[in-house]
């Protein structure tokens, strides 16, 4: 799981898909939920990459299960 970093006592998110859709598939591997985010992290509804800035970061989807999109609020579970 990757961890959080810190610059001057600030937690910064980092946005890198790769990394983030790697993080997600060892978190489902790990908890043993089921895969509900688009495997490339490219939402179905608009398109989005959900792990870009703004959306997903690397240490969230390393460590929570990806529901829906962060732009679209499309459910991927419904």
């Amino acid at each position: 799981m990757t961890e959080p970093y810190f610059l001057d006592d600030k937690r910064i998110k980092i946005f890198n898909p790769e990394l983030a859709i790697k993080g997600q598939k060892e978190y489902w591997d790990k908890s043993g939920n089921p895969d509900f985010a688009p495997h490339d992290g490219r939402c179905w509804n608009c398109r989005s990459q959900i792990y870009a800035e703004g959306g997903i970061d690397v240490e969230r989807a390393s460590n929570t299960l990806v529901t829906g999109c962060p732009f679209c609020q499309h459910s991927y579970c419904d």
